[in-house]
């Protein structure tokens, strides 16, 4: 790899980093910018690059360095209720960046990869959330899935706002940084 390549992985991580941290409040939730930086980086990086960057993202986490969102940290955080959303972001990026390579700039195919791609993302982090919800708690499975379910709901409108976005400044960095 490239000294251009590690500081681009390097960027992506720390802006993932930073926005795990910016924590947006609205009246009836809140969010982070996390899955905007992520959808960032796939489409900036590519398949390998944003793979790495989300790799050392979470092995920063996993090694104690407060990165992920509330400052959390430490094995636990890959391993508890969210940590499916975390692990999450491996086939997220993955799926993106490769319908990037075959959509050729057509915004069609872009946004079913980023639709595609987000729906895996949430398939794996709820998924996740209800094992360990009936698995330690002995919930029944189904109250479970129904309540973080409709929880998940408004997220994951305001998740594709900020894929969407990602979207077009990659595109946007892209063109600039193609012209010189």
């Amino acid at each position: 790899m490239k000294a251009k390549d590690l500081s681009y992985i390097a960027i992506c991580t720390a802006l993932i980093v930073v926005c795990s941290w910016l924590t947006i409040a609205l009246p009836i939730m809140q969010f982070t910018l996390q899955v905007f930086a992520v959808a960032f980086c796939a489409y900036f990086l590519g398949v390998k690059r944003s793979v790495f960057s989300v790799l050392v993202f979470l092995l920063l986490g996993v090694v104690g360095l407060p990165v992920f969102s509330n400052f959390n940290s430490g094995y636990g955080a890959i391993v508890g209720p969210s940590g499916g959303f975390l692990i999450g972001f491996i086939p997220f990026v993955v799926i993106i960046s490769s319908f990037e390579l075959l959509a050729k700039g057509k915004i069609f195919l872009r946004i079913v990869g980023a639709a595609i791609a987000h729906l895996v993302l949430y398939v794996v982090g709820i998924s996740w959330y209800v094992v360990l919800s009936v698995t330690s708690k002995g919930s029944e499975f189904f109250t479970v899935l129904t309540s973080f379910t409709v929880a998940m709901l408004p997220l994951y409108a305001i998740d594709i706002i900020k894929i969407v976005g990602a979207m077009f400044l990659a595109s946007f960095l892209k063109k600039v940084l193609d012209r010189k």
